[in-house]
């Protein structure tokens, strides 16, 4: 992003010839992060180590437990895989993936079972938003045939 584009609340920091703007939303996710770039035989790329907690606030960290722990364990059955993405102003915000996206019956999944569990588990969550494009999907539970006919005919 140009620096231009930044906000006065942004926090910018310059190393090594590399500038990097942090909103400051993100900036307690980073306290204490490392970013280093790894060049070895078995390893090379960025490596990214964070000790802060993904979760800061309760009701993000139990929507995260109910996933992991409840929802999930159910979609991977069919292949498919719900990832917390954010929750805001009472609102959870989740990505589908695997055999959930592009799948014909993703919005069932979402609102009769994960978001009704959601709610149950975490009565301050009164609403959930699919962050996920499904029209990018490549392997849904049913696959659709070449024909247009049904998989299950």
């Amino acid at each position: 992003m140009p620096l231009e584009l930044s906000r006065p609340d942004d926090e910018v920091f310059t190393t090594h010839g590399l500038t990097v703007l942090i909103d400051s939303v993100s900036r307690r996710y980073l306290d204490g992060a490392q970013l280093n770039y790894i060049d070895e035989t078995d390893e090379s790329g960025f490596k990214f180590d964070n000790p802060n907690p993904l979760w800061h606030d309760e009701h993000a960290r139990e929507v995260n437990r109910v996933i992991l722990s409840e929802i999930n364990p159910s979609l991977a059955v069919h292949g498919g895989r719900v990832t917390p993405v954010d929750v805001q102003d009472n609102v959870a915000y989740v990505h589908m993936s695997g055999g959930c996206r592009g799948c014909g019956l993703a919005s069932v999944t979402l609102r009769q079972g994960v978001e009704k569990m959601i709610m149950e588990v975490v009565p301050s969550i009164n609403s959930l938003v699919d962050a996920t494009d499904h029209t990018l999907g490549v392997n849904p539970y049913f696959q659709r045939q070449a024909s247009g006919e049904s998989p299950l005919a």
